[in-house]
């Protein structure tokens, strides 16, 4: 592992940990290294609140680029040492709201892909689309606002979600806006047993999972009018009753298919496997958010057909 701090390269280092993530605006790290009080490098590069870069890597690539949020510094009799966490570059878009000299933000009658180029400019953030969303980040948004006290993640993840698109990150720290990719081939074939797998665990919160979402007019209730879109989670026992209501206060059609998706995607979030594995890479390649990988492990209830 490879550790460059606005360039320079270290070498003698601690990782405490590395979070890369997928279905979020930023990954995050922390990291110990020895700190010289009276390097003039150190100083520059150590001092808080000055936000300098981060960037690891391997000898297939970068890994993660971003930059130092917190640091804690200790000293004791054997050396002193100083603690960094930090996170992607695109972290800032998630603690920040758009500055008031920014203002107006000409943000009527655009597209996802326009209303994310101004706002990433204005936080220097860089912007990759992926091909996969190309084409709904390209159709105008028929309405949508931010609020001045609204983060400006927040409100790029809500229009996002109008077009059923994901916000994500690069390891190079640029935005990203993508989409699943169900047909991408799986990393690795893992099954219970092997040796790289070194513990396994599956997780279901069945409270706030349900047989079918409805989305329903903010007039559908009281004027009996039938739900605008409604999903069914085949998981769920055919014969349940379980059932979630979500009023929209406005918007078409399409926008009320867009919000009963984002429910399932959220309800689908109290479904979690964990796979600890021996080392850092599966197949010789480093597993990253957004890739596939197949698991049978008949221990934690997953099987290649239940019935068989």
């Amino acid at each position: 592992m490879i550790l460059k701090i606005n360039g320079i390269q270290f070498d003698n280092f601690t990782v405490n940990e590395i979070s890369l993530k997928y279905n979020s605006l930023a990954s995050a790290v922390s990291f110990s290294i020895p700190f010289d009080p009276n390097n003039l490098d150190h100083i520059l590069l150590f001092r808080p609140l000055m936000f300098n870069t981060i960037q690891f890597s391997d000898d297939n690539g970068i890994i993660f680029t971003g930059v130092m949020v917190s640091h804690e510094f200790e000293s004791n009799a054997e050396q002193n040492e100083v603690t960094v966490s930090g996170y992607s570059t695109t972290g800032i878009l998630n603690d920040c709201q758009v500055p008031v000299s920014a203002y107006p933000i000409q943000i009527k009658n655009k597209s996802v892909e326009d209303v994310a180029k101004t706002i990433c400019s204005i936080f220097n953030v860089e912007l990759v689309i992926d091909s996969l969303a190309l084409s709904d980040a390209s159709v105008v948004l028929s309405r949508t606002e931010i609020s001045p006290n609204q983060k400006a993640g927040e409100y790029l993840s809500s229009i996002c979600a109008l077009k059923n698109l994901i916000l994500s990150h690069t390891s190079r720290g640029e935005l990203l806006i993508t989409k699943i990719n169900v047909n991408q081939k799986p990393i690795a074939y893992l099954q219970e047993g092997d040796a790289v797998i070194t513990s396994l665990s599956l997780s279901v919160n069945g409270q706030d999972i349900h047989r079918t979402i409805y989305v329903m007019g903010q007039q559908g209730i009281t004027d009996n009018i039938k739900s605008q879109a409604s999903l069914t989670n085949i998981m769920v026992d055919v014969w349940s009753k379980r059932s979630s209501l979500i009023e929209q206060t406005r918007g078409d059609g399409n926008q009320s298919l867009t919000a009963v998706r984002q429910a399932l995607a959220n309800e689908l979030k109290n479904i979690t496997v964990r796979i600890n594995i021996r080392g850092w890479y599966l197949n010789d390649i480093l597993p990253v958010p957004g890739n596939s990988l197949k698991l049978l492990a008949k221990s934690i209830f997953l099987y290649d057909n239940i019935l068989s």
